[in-house]
């Protein structure tokens, strides 16, 4: 493997591995001493995480995403991956009232959410709508067909989809004690050695998580945003009408089962702002706000 981007720091009790992938910085913690069974472990969690990215990314031009994208109109069959993915998104479409919706990715067209003054005009956005709409998508167990110059984006769901896969991959390869990290997104197998916990700094919040099990997700940056007449806008985007969330937060932290879980719970309360925080004293085992 030649990765131009691969860093490998050897701390004697555990090993860290990072790479670049699906457009942010990737971790991997390993606690042993054997770097032969650290690289073992971390080249399968490196191989599934490029695979995912290979496969799923709206940026190649040789996947399945790529096809359904540009099938204008015609059906595309599925593979029993793709498709569970994408049933997935339909399910928290439906659950978040259409606020979740894997066809409004074509908005980035309009929006760059540099912290400048730059809104988008009206007339692009409403040009832009006539191409969003799940609704509009005929979804069957092993095909999708959409209207003509529809596009999807699973760039929603398929990070934290992958920080499962990989966690899973370790498992079933090893019983050593791993983190995966991926841009904030952080999974385990399970606790560390002893039975001690991993030690998770979440930005802002007062204090250290300590995760044994399952994983962390983070929906939001606070780093992106527009500004405008003097108030922040979110680069949270309505789907109904193309412009940012009105009162939604900078970025919701939540503990889950599964970093596909805890990703789900963060989308949908991000989602619901300014009811947020009710929604997720109902929902979340753990939870920050920023």
């Amino acid at each position: 493997m030649f990765d131009p981007t691969y860093r490998y720091t050897d701390f004697n009790s555990y090993k860290a591995h990072a790479f670049m992938c699906m457009g942010g910085l990737c971790e991997v913690l390993i606690e042993t001493s054997d770097k032969l069974i650290s690289n073992q472990i971390f080249s399968l969690v490196y191989d599934e995480a490029k695979r995912i990215e290979k496969k799923f990314s709206r940026y190649e031009t040789n996947n399945i995403i790529y096809k359904i994208n540009n099938a204008e109109g015609k059906k595309v069959h599925l593979d029993k991956e793709t498709s569970k993915l994408i049933h997935f998104a339909d399910q928290i479409y439906r659950v978040s009232d259409g606020m979740f919706d894997i066809t409004s990715g074509v908005l980035r067209k309009a929006w760059t959410f540099d912290q400048s003054s730059n809104i988008a005009s009206e007339e692009t956005v409403k040009e832009l709508l006539k191409y969003i709409g799940w609704n509009k998508v005929k979804l069957e167990k092993k095909s999708i067909t959409m209207p003509k110059h529809f596009q999807i984006d699973l760039g929603g769901i398929g990070k934290e989809y992958a920080v499962d896969s990989c966690i899973q991959i370790a498992k079933t390869n090893s019983a050593v004690p791993t983190l995966v990290n991926f841009g904030g997104d952080i999974a385990v197998t399970g606790p560390k050695v002893n039975n001690l916990p991993w030690i998770v700094n979440i930005e802002g919040a007062p204090e250290r998580y300590n995760l044994f099990f399952g994983g962390i997700a983070t929906s939001g940056d606070k780093n992106k945003f527009l500004i405008h007449k003097g108030d922040k806008l979110s680069h949270i985007l309505n789907p109904k009408t193309g412009w940012p969330l009105v009162n939604a937060p900078a970025s919701i932290t939540v503990v889950a089962d599964t970093c596909t879980a805890a990703g789900t719970l963060s989308t949908l309360a991000m989602l619901k702002a300014p009811l947020h925080e009710e929604f997720l004293r109902d929902e979340a085992e753990y939870y920050f706000i920023v």
